[in-house]
């Protein structure tokens, strides 16, 4: 039997392809500005995330979420990744279930038959999305991978445009303002479950999302306490 998949999204493409994906299940498309989907009640929901993360609208659905608890919460991201044709690459994190990470053998494997740098650029950074919060000691990541650190930056470098430490920071802070804002997560696990001391975690939270961890929680609650509060139709 087919599963029932909210889009938190308009964008034509993604539809596209997470039908393709899910060739069996029924996608439904919801303004992720408006609130009726919360009438919904979803299998999997699908979140498109543009890295814009100061942007409210992110977490509004990482707030709202907790009313999904039975539902598996997936971000869809572009990959940062350059290929050579003009579609773009999407890349599946699931936020809700982190035993379907992609293992240090896999990666392996796939890179030792990847005979392209690029494909091999976007396998790294399917690893790195699929273990978001593990990946903090990248020098012994290159090492369990075969490949010196040296190369593993110019390559992820030259190909995704960005440094390969920024990358890493960037998902698992992601993931730390989901176990903040979606599941209340007190701050030192959240800092010591993504291999931050409680102080740097801190800091690189309020850098990146322009509020501390603290007041991201607040945050949330507001926008649950403002949904609750709320006139059904």
């Amino acid at each position: 039997m087919g599963k029932t998949i909210l889009l938190l999204s308009k964008e034509k493409r993604l539809f596209s392809f997470l039908k393709s994906t899910y060739p069996d299940s029924k996608v439904i498309i919801a303004d992720p500005n408006c609130t009726p989907f919360l009438n919904l009640s979803p299998d999997y929901i699908f979140h498109l995330c543009n890295y814009d993360c100061r942007n409210l609208r992110c977490w509004n659905i990482f707030a709202l979420s907790r009313f999904f608890q039975e539902s598996n919460f997936f971000i869809i991201r572009h990959a940062m990744t350059k290929m050579n044709n003009n579609c773009p690459n999407f890349i599946i994190q699931s936020l809700s279930n982190h035993d379907k990470s992609m293992t240090v053998s896999q990666i392996k494997k796939n890179l030792s038959i990847c005979n392209r740098s690029n494909l091999k650029a976007i396998l790294i950074e399917e690893f790195i999305i699929s273990n978001h919060g593990k990946l903090n000691k990248l020098k012994e990541l290159s090492k369990d991978l075969g490949l010196s650190y040296f190369y593993l930056s110019k390559l992820f470098r030259k190909y995704a445009d960005i440094n390969l430490k920024s990358f890493v920071d960037t998902i698992n802070l992601c993931y730390c303002l989901w176990q903040r804002v979606a599941i209340s997560w007190p701050l030192k696990s959240i800092a010591l479950d993504n291999g931050y001391s409680p102080i740097s975690f801190s800091i690189k939270f309020k850098k990146r999302f322009g509020s501390s961890p603290s007041e991201a929680r607040s945050k949330s609650l507001r926008i649950i306490i403002e949904e609750m509060s709320r006139p059904k139709l």
